[in-house]
């Protein structure tokens, strides 16, 4: 709690979405790349989140942030400690948590968790005629390297864009993406 009230001194908490902002993260992201060798980085993206923007308008686009970071704190809360994550507003819809000594499957455990509470959340509720999903990339780091939360973005981000074009609402694993692509292209290359 006193961390929380530090950040919200210095201005690090986005005010709409209640998660931490760029600024934080570019401060946590030197000190994870730091001090610790076993980190994962998942990238999430509200799927059509412009296209729902230019149909509901701004306000209600603002609303469904909101709810979706709320939904993602407290699915959060109920798994992990606040030590073991931070979460980060990284641009307008899009979110980067950051995973201490989590496993790239455990971490993809805990989005699939989200993704059935905002089914949920969306299910119960009686007024809106839309549905609310998300694509979302992963990227394991295991060592000590100099802006190594700022390359697992990267390649998550890369996988999370994998996903969007796999058709949205998808949650994608590097290691599982890539190696399995370089394989492929790998056997492709022996038979011609």
């Amino acid at each position: 709690m006193d961390e929380i009230n530090t950040a919200l001194k210095n201005g690090q908490i986005d005010k709409l979405t209640g998660t931490y902002n760029f600024t934080a993260f570019e401060e946590y992201s030197e000190f994870v790349s730091k001090d610790y060798a076993d980190y994962t980085v998942s990238i999430l993206d509200l799927d059509n989140f412009k296209k729902f923007n230019d149909r509901y308008g701004h306000l209600e686009g603002n609303r469904v942030l909101a709810t979706f970071s709320q939904i993602m704190q407290d699915t959060m809360k109920m798994f992990l400690q606040e030590s073991e994550y931070r979460i980060f507003r990284f641009g307008g819809e899009e979110f980067v948590i950051v995973f201490l000594n989590k496993r790239s499957q455990e971490v993809k455990n805990f989005l699939i968790s989200l993704e059935v509470d905002l089914k949920t959340y969306y299910e119960e509720e009686e007024t809106p005629d839309y549905k609310v999903t998300f694509s979302a990339g992963i990227k394991r780091i295991r060592e000590k390297t100099f802006n190594g939360v700022n390359l697992a973005v990267e390649l998550a981000d890369k996988t999370l864009y994998k996903a969007k074009e796999d058709g949205r609402d998808r949650i994608y694993i590097y290691e599982e993406v890539f190696e399995s692509l370089n394989k492929f292209e790998f056997l492709n290359k022996i038979k011609s």
